[in-house]
């Protein structure tokens, strides 16, 4: 059974930027009006809805305190995203060293 664990590699790993943008996109608000409200660098805030950034505790508090949707959950969704595609890639690495 732990071997038939140890192969499971899911295949997709949502980014809380993308979940942020669609939430964003459902209240008509951009990311520069949401950065302007949390008074955080709007680059910043592009870069997290382009998963080209973490969302940290800091940012998931502000959100939080914006949009009423709980900072744990920020956090939960960004503690999965790194560790799917962690495993996926040390899966990528093994199979090439086999």
């Amino acid at each position: 059974m732990a071997d038939l664990l140890a192969e499971y590699v899911p295949t997709h790993a949502l980014h809380p930027g993308r979940e942020l943008a669609e939430e964003l996109d459902a209240r008509g608000t951009s990311a520069d009006d949401l950065a302007a409200g949390l008074e955080y660098p709007a680059a910043a805030i592009r870069a997290l809805l382009a998963e080209q950034q973490p969302m940290t505790s800091d940012l998931a508090n502000a959100v939080e305190r914006a949009l009423g949707i709980e900072a744990q959950f920020w956090l939960n969704l960004q503690s999965l995203y790194d560790q799917i595609t962690e495993r996926r890639t040390a899966t990528q690495i093994d199979a090439e060293v086999d």
